[in-house]
Order: C-alpha cells, then structure tokens, then sequence
C-alpha cells in the first residue's frame, strides 16, 4: 500500500532528477556551441577537488570535445588534493576524450 507522502517524494526526486538532467544537458550544448562559435578545439579545466570544478569539468568531458583536466596542487591538503585526483582518474576512465595530467606548482 502506498503512502501519499512516499508517493510525493518519490515524484519530487523523479522531478529533481528531470530538471537536473535538463539543466545539464543545455549545459553541454552550451559549451559545444560556445567552442563551435569560437573555433575552439579543446578544452582545459583545472580541477581543485571541490565541487564546482567537479561538475565544470564532467559537463565539458560530456561535450565529446577533447578534455584536459588539470590536478595543480599548491598549498592544499593532501586530502584536497587525493579529490581532485580521485575525480580526475574517473573522468578517464568514464570519458574516452578526456586526459589527465598533474602540474606541481
């Protein structure tokens, strides 16, 4: 039996999940049209292992494009540092255009 407010949440999340997805996806055209309009051929992100750079860098990898995304360690945590890494192996792994190298400053 069905409880009205598993039902309401369950379709929030499926609402959340609609819009994000949606948000994402005109995100990524975005940047493909963006490169396309300046002749842009490849795409640099530094990643910091914080989130903002984490979704930059996943949205750009989404666009197919050739992706570099950069580690840059500089006065941080070690465990800062592990994030960034740690996101950026997955980006190679989950993504076949992207590439990863580290900078130590």
């Amino acid at each position: 039996m069905y409880n009205y407010l598993d039902y309401t949440r369950c379709n929030e999340v499926i609402n959340i999940t609609y819009f994000c997805k949606n948000k994402m996806r005109k995100s990524v055209n975005w940047i493909k049209a963006y490169g396309k309009k300046s002749k842009i051929t490849t795409l640099v992100v530094g990643v910091s292992g914080g989130i903002d750079s984490a979704v930059v860098s996943t949205l750009c990898a989404q666009t197919g494009m050739p992706t570099i995304v950069l580690s840059m360690p500089i006065h941080q945590s070690k465990a800062t540092h592990s994030l960034s890494q740690t996101h950026c192996e997955w980006l190679v792994e989950k993504f076949n255009n992207v590439k990863f190298h580290t900078v130590n400053l």
